[in-house]
């Protein structure tokens, strides 16, 4: 597809964007909890750090995909149309793309985090076990995704295929897709004879 964004400049605004909604909320939570002298943590308090973090990820995406090219995307020169009109894309195309850069992102934490803890001599809980499992099939499949963008001739992604969106470099102009008319059926006479 003409205009389509290339795999390294989608790493770029993506680097950029995980940055602004990952990395800053963990930085500003550990200066909290190191001014505030909480020192010990408990599960509920994990839990609720990765109930916000979610929704932060998810609402970044989301938010920044309907109202237009977020930070990252800006450095990078591109943005996101729906596929199928060439316009901006609505709500729940923004809310499934949250959704699967939600699972992209909360895959490689998964991973690394639980991941890491495998080398620990009390190894993992069931339940940790069947999440860092989780975590690397969800990473498989969205690293896979991405890779995608070589062979595809719209450059579009696994996930952006089922938000139904493309990735474009911000001057590019889109062609809405052609929509298919069915095609009239010819009435025979004859076919409705008593």
């Amino acid at each position: 597809m003409p205009g389509a964004a290339g795999f390294w400049r989608r790493m770029a605004g993506f680097v950029v964007d995980w940055f602004i909604c990952f990395v800053v909320p963990s930085l500003v939570s550990s200066l909290i909890l190191l001014t505030t002298g909480y020192s010990s943590r408990t599960r509920i308090v994990d839990a609720l750090w990765v109930l916000f973090l979610a929704l932060i990820i998810a609402g970044y995406f989301a938010y920044f995909t309907v109202r237009g090219p977020s930070p990252g995307m800006r450095l990078a020169g591109i943005k996101i149309l729906a596929a199928r009109s060439g316009e901006p894309p609505v709500i729940i195309q923004a809310v499934i793309r949250g959704l699967l850069m939600l699972c992209l992102i909360g895959s490689w934490f998964v991973v690394v985090l639980l991941g890491s803890g495998r080398s620990g001599s009390g190894g993992l809980s069931s339940a940790a076990s069947l999440a860092l499992n989780v975590g690397y099939v969800l990473f498989l499949v969205s690293a896979f995704g991405h890779v995608w963008i070589s062979w595809d001739r719209k450059g579009q992604t696994v996930q952006d295929k089922l938000a139904g969106i493309v990735v474009v470099r911000k001057d590019a102009e889109v062609e809405p897709e052609p929509i298919e008319q069915p095609k009239p059926r010819r009435i025979d006479p004859l076919e409705y004879r008593m």
